[in-house]
């Protein structure tokens, strides 16, 4: 027997003890808070107080804290419609927002700049490194002799981050990348960042700067990472570009490994 009809049963049903609907809207409220969202599709074709309920942006708000979603400080003049509900369902404010960070999607969603050499690969687990810290998934981007570059463009909005949150840089931008060399061969890595308006246009950007690891120095994983924090308004979109190479310009995929790309959004400290 499906929610809907349970549900339903409770409502009208005597010898189910009492009905559903005799409870006051708070505790009606707190028990739509344990079910999950198809089953609260479900709850709305019951009857129209009850899709009132599950539509209010006070169940969402209650889900949102009790499942832990980041909930920004922030006071409208006007709550935006399905705000508590598209913070539930996408959670921008508490996840990675990089897609196919580490290449368990070969190259889909990134868009490719450099492929010189032998271009980009993807290895799994990283071949002549050490296996990628902090994660069971050893996927990684791995570079060639020649220069291979490519970038993702995050979409804040259509992520789910409302403009006003970020218009007031309400949390900060947390963006960092694993990369690594092989234990045999030198190479270059580079992490450049930029966030942009709804034009393209710069707003602030962040670059590593050339990474190099000398030959036979190599091996260990280390993170690049950094925090934009009051951030100019406008932002609308970030932009995270890698690239690597080897020195020795050896034949093969013996240049800089990358993994778990990540842009998420952060309490400020």
């Amino acid at each position: 027997m499906n929610i809907h009809r349970i549900l339903n049963m409770f409502k009208k049903d005597p010898a189910c003890g009492f009905p559903l609907d005799d409870l006051p809207e708070e505790i009606l409220i707190t028990v739509f808070c344990f079910l999950p969202v198809k089953d609260l599709q479900n709850c709305c074709l019951v009857c129209r107080k009850w899709r009132d309920i599950v539509t209010s942006q006070t169940l969402w708000k209650e889900k949102c804290e009790r499942d832990k979603r980041i909930l920004p400080v922030i006071i409208f003049q006007e709550l935006p419609h399905n705000y508590y509900l598209n913070i539930y369902l996408k959670n921008p404010y508490g996840r990675n927002l990089v897609k196919n960070p580490s290449g368990t999607g070969r190259l889909s969603y990134w868009k490719i700049t450099h492929n010189d050499g032998e271009g980009w690969k993807v290895e799994n687990p990283p071949q002549g490194s050490d296996p990628v810290p902090d994660t069971s998934i050893q996927y990684c981007f791995a570079t060639s002799y020649g220069l291979s570059e490519k970038f993702q463009i995050v979409d804040l909005i259509k992520e789910g981050v409302h403009p006003e949150v970020l218009d007031q840089a309400l949390l900060d931008i947390e963006i960092s990348e694993f990369h690594a060399a092989r234990f045999d061969c030198g190479s270059i890595y580079t992490l450049q960042v930029k966030l942009l308006d709804k034009n393209g246009i710069i707003l602030e950007e962040y670059n590593s700067g050339k990474i190099e690891e000398a030959q036979w120095a190599g091996k260990r994983w280390s993170q690049e990472k950094h925090v934009f924090s009051n951030y100019k308004p406008g932002v609308r979109y970030i932009k995270f570009i890698h690239s690597g190479k080897d020195t020795q310009f050896w034949a093969g995929h013996y240049g800089s490994k990358m993994s778990q790309a990540t842009v998420k959004f952060i309490k400020r400290s």
